[in-house]
């Protein structure tokens, strides 16, 4: 699946499904739901989980992305946690 092609969760978890190990950080911010900057520091501070740097090259393995955001290794979302780690 086309990177340009990847603008939701359920699209990530098709390309993860598919075969496609990364994704770009330009892919991934939106997604978030945060701002590009925001996502590039956090991304510096070892907060997002799978990232690669290879160059000047930003990556993020789709496996630990995924489970970051929710989703279990079935590919189904669960559901997020709070504070005190309820549901």
């Amino acid at each position: 699946m086309p990177a340009n092609n990847l603008h939701t969760l359920h699209d990530l978890i098709a390309a993860h499904r598919a075969g496609q190990a990364t994704i770009t950080a330009d892919t991934a911010w939106p997604i978030v739901g945060v701002p590009r900057a925001s996502f590039y520091r956090a991304m510096a501070r070892g907060e997002v989980p799978g990232r690669l740097a290879i160059g000047r090259r930003r990556l993020i393995a789709l496996g630990p992305f995924l489970k970051w955001l929710g989703v279990d290794d079935e590919g189904a979302e669960r559901p997020m946690e709070d504070a005190d780690g309820r549901n």
